[in-house]
């Protein structure tokens, strides 16, 4: 069985325009280290990726 990856997330967005402040739902894309190591283990570079993208 196969799990589908999330990259996206919902978010509260506070806007302010002139004096009005008003809040909305938006998608925003998430993001997770990827590490890069050696066959000996040791972590060469540690990079940020979009899951599923």
């Amino acid at each position: 069985m196969t799990s589908k990856i999330r990259s996206k997330a919902k978010a509260t967005v506070w806007t302010i325009e002139n004096v009005k402040i008003s809040k909305r739902q938006d998608h925003i894309t998430t993001e997770e280290p990827l590490e890069i190591r050696l066959e000996d283990a040791r972590t060469i570079a540690i990079t940020m990726r979009t899951p599923g993208a």
